[in-house]
């Protein structure tokens, strides 16, 4: 299987996590705009979310807007509904 740039580095920053801390809310920011990169709306929301709930475990108040938004944007993108849509 030949992989593109996008793909390698969702890799790389998936072996970071691997080896640094699965809880580091940034490297899953990271990861969530590289699968939006790449138009894959379920893991870029899940990586997302995953930061934000990082972010909110460390008191990291202005990352935790930064995901909230990025969470945001991408159900908007891909036509998900937010929390706030019913």
């Amino acid at each position: 299987m030949i992989l593109g740039s996008d793909e390698m580095s969702i890799y790389a920053y998936k072996l970071a996590l691997m080896f640094k801390d699965k809880k580091d809310g940034n490297i899953n920011l990271i990861i969530s705009n590289l699968y939006d990169k790449v138009n894959d709306r379920l893991n870029a929301v899940q990586y997302a979310e995953t930061a934000r709930h990082y972010f909110l475990k460390n008191k990291m108040e202005s990352k935790v807007s930064d995901a909230e938004e990025n969470i945001k944007r991408l159900k908007r993108k891909y036509g998900m509904k937010t929390a706030s849509s019913s």
